[in-house]
Order: C-alpha cells, then structure tokens, then sequence
C-alpha cells in the first residue's frame, strides 16, 4: 500500500540541501530535486531525490520519489521504504518475514477441506431462503454482511459463490448455524489471531522525506 506522494514544494525548506537537475531546459522533460539529511551516524547523508514533469500540471500519478543512504555503515544497519520512512534492516526482515509465515498460515487453513466442506453445507442453507431479501436479512442478523440491500443484490449471484466467498473468520458461525460444534473453528481462529497479535513491531528510525 502507497502512502499518497507529495508534489514538489512552492519553495525550498530552509536547512535542507537541495539540488535542482535535469530537465528544466528541455521543453517537457523531467525536473529532479534531491533533498540530503544527516544519516543516523552522522558521517553521511541520506538523499531524496523527487522527478515530475516539467509542465505546469504535475500530480501525485507523476511525481516520483526515491531514497539513497550514502553512508556504508548506515547503510548496512539501514534501509528506506518506499514511503521514506527508515528502519533498522534486521527489525523490518523479522516483522516481514512473521506477517509472511501468518498469510501463509490464514491461507492454508482457508483452503483446508473442513472450511470447504462448511462452505458447502451453508450453500445449501442459503439456497433454501427463496428470495435475495430474505438471504439479505438472514446474512445481515448473523454478521456476514454490513451492506445495503442494494448493494447486496449486486453482488449475490447464487448461494453458492456467496458461500465460497465468506471468510474462514466467520467459520464458527457458519458451524453454529448449521447445527455443528464451532469450537474446533473457533480454536483455529484463536490460535491465527495470537499468531498475529506476536508478531514484532517495527520501530521508525526517522523519515529520510524532507521537513
């Protein structure tokens, strides 16, 4: 996900070193700015360079911004993400690598032949509410949708899909509905939610994007 970019500024923030390159003698080339701050050590400089267009009508879909630590230590320590925000590498890698293995996690037990087999059986429950207005009823008291009734008849086809698309989350209910134990779902649940809930943080060092 994108944080929204920032245009260029009108004028330049005092105390920032800023370089203007480029294109601004070529009629509707690139105009480029690199703005540098102190690194974290302070021997170096992190650089943030911004390219748009050197027309009068720049905007976030062509405004691009990219980031340098020139610093070998900091460098190694470091690392920039796309929205300019620093982070020690070893911090970002384990916070990455956690939400990778939950993802996974949700994923297969998603595709696990019990929350197909559920899946099925409440396909056939909502195909037995004769008309949308009542599955719209019947799903909106039991917290499977939030949506007007308008919205709702767009996007329910059948039983069927509907049933294939309802999130593992709503697996006790499902259970509950048709008469089954949910508490082997609802252990499931649990045990993907503290999964998520331990993964690491990760700590903002500083923003490399100018003041």
């Amino acid at each position: 996900m994108k944080l929204p970019l920032r245009g260029i500024p009108a004028e330049i923030p005092t105390g920032l070193n800023v370089t203007l390159t480029g294109a601004s003698l070529h009629r509707m080339g690139t105009d480029t700015f690199t703005h540098t701050k102190s690194c974290m050590c302070g021997l170096g400089q992190i650089e943030a360079t911004v390219s748009s267009p050197d027309h009068r009508w720049p905007s976030a879909y062509n405004v691009h911004w990219s980031y340098s630590i020139k610093c070998a230590p900091c460098s190694g320590e470091y690392m920039v993400d796309d929205h300019g925000l620093v982070f020690r590498r070893s911090e970002y890698a384990a916070n990455r690598a956690a939400w990778d293995a939950w993802y996974k996690a949700a994923q297969d037990y998603e595709a696990t032949p019990e929350i197909a087999g559920l899946k099925a059986e409440f396909a056939a429950l909502l195909a037995r509410l004769r008309t949308k207005k009542a599955a719209h009823e019947f799903l909106t008291l039991h917290g499977f949708t939030t949506d007007k009734y308008g919205t709702f008849t767009r996007a329910y086809r059948d039983a069927q899909s509907y049933a294939e698309g309802i999130h593992s989350s709503h697996a006790p209910t499902m259970a509950r509905l048709l008469g089954k134990d949910p508490s082997p779902f609802q252990m499931a649940i649990t045990a993907l939610e503290a999964q998520r809930d331990a993964i690491p943080s990760v700590r903002r060092v500083m923003s490399a994007h100018p003041n």
